[in-house]
């Protein structure tokens, strides 16, 4: 009994690792795909001013 208790704790607590490490994974790709639609969206934003980088290293 004490055996088979041990076993599903075991087969429970890699089905747990598991999941987390997917949900990292996860949350890491969506936040990767939110960050590359903010960057479209700024380089969207700076197309339509006439100066891109008014500040940029080097200029004045």
């Amino acid at each position: 009994m004490a055996t088979t208790t041990l076993l599903v704790f075991a087969l429970g607590a890699a089905l747990a690792m598991i999941a987390g490490v997917v949900w990292i994974l996860w949350e890491d790709a969506s936040t990767h795909r939110r960050a590359h639609n903010d960057l479209e969206t700024c380089e969207a934003i700076w197309a339509l001013t006439p100066t891109r980088r008014p500040y940029a290293a080097g200029e004045s």
